[in-house]
């Protein structure tokens, strides 16, 4: 009685409930299912930590300043720096599939999503205005201008 209690067996019928004696000779079936249940899901893991590696290693680029124009009142300049993925909302505005193969470019290392942002300097370094924009950049070590 208790044994049924213990395995919620006790609304079935009794053709229907499992004795301990069969219970018991499933176990070691039990054991490999669990086992493999258990490699597989160290596996995924693993496999899901290297790719959120490689997705934060290709998303992080170091900023830095990519031209410098000097013009009679100062000067503009044009920086490249890793994009703030905390404001990712534009994100979800894109179906599954989309995102997944966006994630997938960025992972391979063929996109790099970054913030360009223009600086209109005065004479006196004094920053006029800041122009931001988001872009994946193909080559992050030679940007091309349409990027």
């Amino acid at each position: 009685e208790a044994f049924l209690r213990l395995t919620a067996q006790g609304h079935l019928m009794s053709g229907e409930q499992m004795s301990r004696q069969n219970l018991e000779a499933t176990l070691p079936y039990w054991d490999r299912f669990v086992a493999r249940i258990s490699a597989r899901l160290a596996a995924a893991c693993d496999y899901c930590l290297l790719q959120l590696s490689r997705l934060y290693r290709n998303m992080n680029t170091e900023p830095r300043q990519l031209r410098c124009f000097t013009l009679p009142f100062g000067r503009l300049e044009l920086h490249m720096q890793p994009r703030d993925m905390s404001d990712c909302e534009h994100i979800m505005e894109y179906d599954d599939a989309s995102v997944a193969d966006y994630l997938e470019e960025v992972m391979a290392g063929r996109l790099t999503p970054v913030r360009m942002e223009a600086r209109v300097i005065y004479r006196n370094d004094a920053e006029v205005c800041v122009f931001g924009h988001n872009a994946d950049v193909i080559n992050v070590h030679h940007p091309h201008v349409s990027d």
